[in-house]
């Protein structure tokens, strides 16, 4: 089948798969998770059972920070 005709299936780029159910997390329980783990971010997703790549890592850094300015004093 050409590149064309191929691209117009219902199996093009993984068009047939189902979506995968993702762990939903939320903000409160990460962060708990992290302050259990002194901030590692690499061992608090692990345990949480997300990928410790990419976004987990931005969503790390940004609950760290609002931590941060809610006990600065």
């Amino acid at each position: 089948m050409c590149p064309n005709c191929h691209a117009l299936t219902d199996t093009w780029r993984g068009r047939n798969k189902k979506q995968r159910s993702t762990n939903k997390i939320s903000d409160e329980e990460m962060l708990k998770v992290l302050i259990d783990n002194k901030f590692n971010f690499r061992q608090s997703l692990l345990q949480l059972g997300l990928a410790a790549k990419g976004g987990n890592y931005n969503r790390c850094h940004k609950l760290k920070r609002e931590y941060d300015e809610v006990n600065k004093s």
